[in-house]
């Protein structure tokens, strides 16, 4: 099902066995979810799991249909409205929340949780998966429609950050549940992340991101917050060595050299023009 950009659907999900809808739902691609909630019930156990579990152990699948197709900014109160309505009516419904949080509002059990780690973790370690995901990723990323994939993406989050209700929500939904916000990695932690970074950042991913990056207008208000973001975010001395200590000796082409000097160039007048403009 392809929509137009700026809208999603809310669609139920109708056990084949008795006819009767179980499960309302919001997703940019219903015909796409309902694969992932097949994937999911072989991997993890709740109360919908369990239910799409049983639909597909007697041969079936569950039916698809969709509900109303609206704007992202309303699909929040449009799916509490459908699960409240259908719930008014008896039907017992397997849904966590009331809706319109995407799952936020569910606390899940310890036992819930090592479960899930355990899936992940498993999944993550076998290298045909990991292999398998990012052939998958690669071959979205350069599809026709990515760049109207993430312009929807875009305006999707944009709507929905506007709202003061959903920033309360998010803001409640994390608080006390140990978020990263202040978070300290370990020097384990850390040295594993570097690894990592080092590892996937090849010299052809270096020049791919170098090339997308080229011409891309940054607004003025982008580069004020950024400025003040590294002005009141200055280096630590273990971080300045750090970096210095990398660039040693490295061997630096004249055409690097010339757009760091013009850089230099620009940022010296700009300071003067400021420094004028105070005086």
């Amino acid at each position: 099902m392809d929509y137009k950009p700026g809208v999603t659907a809310i669609y139920g999900l109708i056990d084949p066995r008795t006819g009767a809808l179980r499960y309302v739902g919001k997703a940019d691609d219903p015909v796409k979810r309902l694969r992932r909630h097949v994937w999911e019930c072989r991997q993890m156990s709740c109360y919908r799991h369990r239910w799409v579990a049983a639909v597909v152990a007697s041969g079936n699948l569950p039916r698809l249909v969709v509900l109303q197709v609206v704007a992202n900014a309303d699909w929040s109160a449009s799916e509490k409205a459908w699960i409240s309505y259908y719930r008014a009516r008896g039907l017992r419904l397997v849904n966590d929340t009331d809706g319109g949080d995407g799952g936020l509002g569910r606390a899940h059990t310890p036992d819930e949780l090592e479960r899930m780690s355990a899936v992940h973790k498993a999944y993550w370690a076998d290298p045909e998966a990991k292999a398998e995901q990012s052939e998958r990723t690669r071959i979205r990323w350069q599809s026709a429609d990515v760049e109207a994939r993430r312009q929807r993406t875009s305006i999707a989050m944009k709507e929905r950050w506007a709202t003061p209700e959903y920033r309360a929500k998010m803001l409640a939904a994390h608080q006390g549940r140990g978020m990263m916000t202040g978070h300290k990695h370990s020097p384990e932690s850390r040295a594993r992340m570097s690894e990592s970074h080092k590892a996937n950042c090849t010299p052809e991913r270096r020049a791919a991101i170098s090339e997308r990056l080229k011409g891309r207008p940054v607004s003025p208000e982008t580069r004020a917050k950024l400025s003040a973001i590294r002005r009141d975010n200055p280096l630590s001395p273990e971080a300045q060595a750090r970096i210095t200590a990398a660039h040693k000796g490295k061997v630096v082409s004249p055409e690097v050299r010339t757009k760091i000097s013009a850089a230099r160039r620009r940022q010296s007048a700009a300071q003067l023009s400021l420094e004028r403009s105070v005086l």
